[in-house]
């Protein structure tokens, strides 16, 4: 015997019970008997799934019109975790409106906010202009650059407004941009 929209399993050697899954035809429940998605599982204590192999790692797919668009890998190699694109190269991301990436954490441990880091952090703040928190020789710095890293930009400093500009002769001004 069974319940209407529970799948049936033996609770005995000849016995048909309900199993723990229902379907109402359009969502699958595991643990519910009303599932407002395609697939919901339920329980009272802690909840978890667990995506297990015995090869190199377990993985979970987002895909698109069959198309892979992100992944979640549990103990990819070395990474442990990895979340973001189905890449191979060893960075976390995080992305936002669909796929565009946002922040990006690389396997050298560079934080990059609207950029890909060649430091230890990044952030765009407008187009080709980037503040970057570096090392140069045993000094940290802190410096406003372009995107390609071969040219300095303004460092502006908002309070009471304290602008730098350094120019290729060596010279530091400080609110004015000639000699």
């Amino acid at each position: 015997s069974g319940t209407t929209n529970y799948l049936s399993k033996f609770t005995g050697s000849t016995t048909l019970g309900n199993s723990q899954i229902f379907d109402n035809g359009t969502n699958v429940g595991i643990g519910t008997a009303s599932p407002t998605g395609r697939l919901e599982v339920f329980t009272s204590s802690d909840n978890q799934l667990r995506l297990d192999a015995s090869g190199t790692y377990s993985a979970m797919y987002l895909t698109q019109n069959q198309a892979v668009k992100g992944a979640v890998w549990m103990n990819h190699g070395s990474l442990g975790m990895f979340v973001g694109t189905t890449v191979s190269n060893g960075y976390l991301a995080f992305g936002s409106d669909g796929s565009y990436e946002r922040m990006r954490i690389t396997s050298a441990g560079n934080v990059g906010i609207g950029v890909t880091p060649v430091a230890k952090f990044m952030v765009n703040v407008a187009s080709n202009q980037d503040i970057r928190f570096s090392q140069e020789g045993s000094q940290a710095c802190i410096s406003s650059i372009n995107d390609a890293a071969s040219a300095f930009q303004v460092l502006k400093l908002d309070g009471s407004t304290l602008q730098l500009n350094s120019q290729s002769g060596g010279n530091v001004l400080i609110n004015t941009s000639t000699d």
